[in-house]
């Protein structure tokens, strides 16, 4: 494919993860999370990382405009602590993908799912603790206060 077709395609990839992702989270906010509920939340992780490693075959062939934003989070046995924290982080990643709309790649993934491929992936790039932001693969944030502490990394 060429590169405009490859990058289009996967942006409407992540998006319909998204929105598939959107009404899971529904569930879990409505109701007690069951196995079932858990185990989709493990394919939505896998199709994350699926579009995350289409983002980066893209951004070695065709020098895009976008950047990646991975966040790695805990989803299993949160303390109330770490859910307010994970709850600024989320917050503070829609407000910049309002921002930025396509420029940047947003991939949620629970960090903590024992999905051997995310494990992989975590140890790759060294990722230790939960919640983490990678952007762009180099530059790892574990403390953010607003959405204008991204900007000096999305130039």
């Amino acid at each position: 494919l060429d590169c405009e077709d490859a990058i289009k395609e996967n942006i409407n990839f992540g998006d319909r993860i998204y929105e598939e992702a959107k009404i899971l989270d529904r569930y879990e906010s409505a109701s007690r999370i069951t196995e079932s509920i858990k185990l989709q939340h493990k394919k939505y992780d896998l199709l994350r990382v699926l579009f995350w490693l289409n983002t980066l075959k893209i951004k070695k062939n065709c020098n895009p405009s976008f950047h990646n934003i991975v966040y790695f989070y805990k989803y299993n046995n949160a303390t109330l602590t770490e859910k307010a924290k994970q709850a600024v982080f989320s917050r503070l990643l829609e407000d910049l993908k309002q921002k930025y709309g396509n420029k940047i790649m947003l991939i949620p993934i629970a960090g903590d799912n024992n999905l051997a491929s995310v494990n992989l992936l975590m140890k790759n790039y060294n990722i230790t603790h939960l919640p983490t932001i990678l952007i762009d693969e180099k530059v790892k944030i574990t403390e953010i206060e607003n959405v204008e502490e991204f900007d000096k990394y999305l130039k």
